[in-house]
């Protein structure tokens, strides 16, 4: 199956057009500080110019902004100012551009190689950084292991799901699984952990759909050999296609119900290689509507979220699971049964009349069918591995 959706290429660049962006000549750097039992930890993200992905049309819910035309010099000045703002008892260091740390294209080699050299005079016990999976190659991870050591512990790749039609259909990643496994088999090969984001709230599945996709995406990124899958509970942001169907009441944030859910489907022994993330706005720029429950339970759901992100401890899911709150089963509730084939035609139709109008759609419509069709026939309609 091609990886390739030339519909949401044209219809995520038109919808990101006139976007706000959060970088500027004021804001390069930004650094976010967390607490846990185990001591602090930051996150630092730098202004480039934007994911390269992104500038194709990106992911149907993605946008973490791009920028101005930015120097490799400009970008390692920026990381060495953002570093300032971290104390030395941080530990634990997660550094990312907007898109990914090892595309050239979004970070040249001068600039990564650059980083790596303040990073190597740097006192944090463990360095990790964000990227595609078909950006991770033998001589970049080599390179970042020869400069850091054993400091250089881990990597963070956006899986999302394990399935390539809804990779293609429902995300356009524009990944394909022996891309991730190749990636994964890199890293591993040079002792690097391999962390897989895993999407909640699949666009255009039903909420028990969503949720056998997680669980199967974990499975499948354990089995490969990741050290960890990440759950991400999509968010609507701004000037996204995503805020064209929450506008239009064709998609909502998933409930955080269905995070709880997730982790109970799989075996508690997993449960320490689990983690979460994004279960709230984090206060980003760009984010129209977030994931929630209700107003009765929705501060208890998130203590206990946030006390397993923390700590991976199964007293938190046992206790979300002993909430009582009639809003706790509400989230798995749909219309009628639509085949997903369908479901996406009805979603590509009002994005392609919001950007291109009904008689583009009209003309296109039928290529458009026919390919999701083929690739339909072509596995079965077993769109969970």
């Amino acid at each position: 199956m091609d990886i390739k959706n030339e519909f949401l290429q044209k219809i995520g660049m038109e919808a990101r057009k006139n976007r706000m962006t959060f970088w500027s000549d004021q804001d390069t750097v930004s650094v976010r500080i967390t607490q846990t039992p185990q001591g602090t930890s930051a996150g630092l993200w730098f202004r480039t110019q934007g994911c390269s992905h992104d500038a194709q049309g990106g992911c149907i819910m993605c946008d973490y902004s791009n920028g101005p035309e930015t120097t490799a010099r400009q970008m390692v000045s920026y990381v060495e100012n953002g570093l300032k703002n971290i104390s030395g008892d941080c530990h634990t260091l997660l550094i990312s551009p907007s898109g990914s740390m090892f595309d050239c294209k979004e970070v040249p080699q001068e600039a990564l190689t650059g980083i790596l050299r303040i990073l190597h005079k740097s006192v944090f016990r463990h360095i990790l950084f964000e990227t595609r999976a078909e950006t991770i190659t033998e001589d970049t991870i080599a390179l970042c292991r020869k400069m850091l050591g054993e400091r250089f512990y881990g990597v963070y790749i956006g899986l999302e799901s394990a399935s390539p039609f809804l990779l293609k259909y429902c995300i356009n990643k524009q990944l394909s699984l022996k891309q991730a496994a190749q990636a994964i088999d890199i890293c591993r090969a040079h002792d690097v952990n391999v962390i897989a984001n895993v999407l909640a709230g699949v666009p255009f599945l039903y909420p028990e759909e969503s949720v056998e996709s997680a669980v199967k995406t974990v499975l499948w990124a354990l089995d490969k050999g990741v050290s960890g899958c990440d759950l991400f509970p999509i968010h609507i942001k701004s000037s996204t296609p995503l805020e064209v169907l929450y506008r239009k009441g064709i998609y909502f944030p998933p409930s955080l119900w269905q995070l709880a859910e997730i982790i109970t489907r799989l075996d508690q022994n997993v449960w320490s290689k689990v983690g979460l993330s994004w279960y709230t706005s984090n206060g980003a720029f760009n984010i129209i509507c977030s994931p929630t429950t209700c107003p009765s339970c929705q501060a208890a759901v998130i203590e206990c979220l946030k006390g397993f992100a923390d700590t991976r401890s199964a007293e938190y899911i046992h206790r979300i699971n002993h909430i009582a709150c009639q809003c706790r089963d509400e989230w798995k509730f749909h219309g009628e049964d639509i085949l997903l084939p369908d479901r996406i035609i009805n979603g590509y139709a009002i994005l392609a009349e919001q950007f291109f109008g009904s008689q583009w759609w009209e003309n296109n419509s039928s290529a458009v069918r026919s390919q999701i069709d083929s690739d339909w026939e072509e596995i079965g309609g077993q769109y969970v591995i």
